[in-house]
């Protein structure tokens, strides 16, 4: 009886999966779903606490209203927002302590410019140790007006040295003393 079992599970298993590589609609706008979540989670905490900020992470396609590079901006969604934070915008996209690749840093860029000009904060981590890189992160990410800070590990468990901290002391009290 268990062998029986058994092989009826293994036939179950086989012929229920499908290799059709069917496009699967929803009629779902998953990207307003995601900044209506956001937008919620804004209003009732800052109903609690006018201060409190709001700084989602990675999801750059959400600034925009079709999620493409060009889209006009989703006031409603920036609006509720403080920041953004995006992880590896010029080191660390494929392999720590290696440049993103320019068609990946343009794309982050495209989005990360639409908040910044809607007065929300970018926030970037680069994953990068060699010393020319980091230096490298702080002067791109500083160019575009970005707070950044570049990580020499992705645990993010190594606290700066006090050269380090000197250098990105004042990026940080830039954002800090907008508040």
């Amino acid at each position: 009886m268990r062998k029986i079992i058994i092989v009826l599970l293994l036939f179950a298993v086989v012929f229920s999966c499908s290799d059709d590589d069917e496009d699967i609609t929803y009629d779902k706008d998953f990207r307003q779903e995601m900044r209506n979540f956001v937008i919620g989670i804004s209003d009732y905490a800052k109903e609690i606490d006018p201060d409190f900020i709001i700084i989602p992470q990675n999801g750059q396609e959400l600034v925009t209203m079709d999620g493409e590079e060009t889209g006009a901006p989703c006031l409603s969604y920036l609006s509720a927002i403080d920041g953004v934070g995006r992880e590896d915008l010029f080191y660390g996209y494929d392999n720590d302590d290696i440049s993103t690749p320019v068609s990946e840093k343009n794309y982050m860029v495209s989005f990360l410019d639409v908040c910044e000009n809607n007065d929300v904060e970018v926030l970037t981590t680069d994953y990068c140790w060699t010393h020319s890189k980091m230096d490298d992160s702080y002067t791109q990410n500083n160019s575009k007006n970005y707070i950044s800070f570049a990580a020499p590990e992705r645990e993010l468990n190594i606290i700066p040295s006090r050269e380090l901290y000197l250098k990105t002391r004042f990026y940080y009290s830039r954002y800090i003393y907008k508040l």
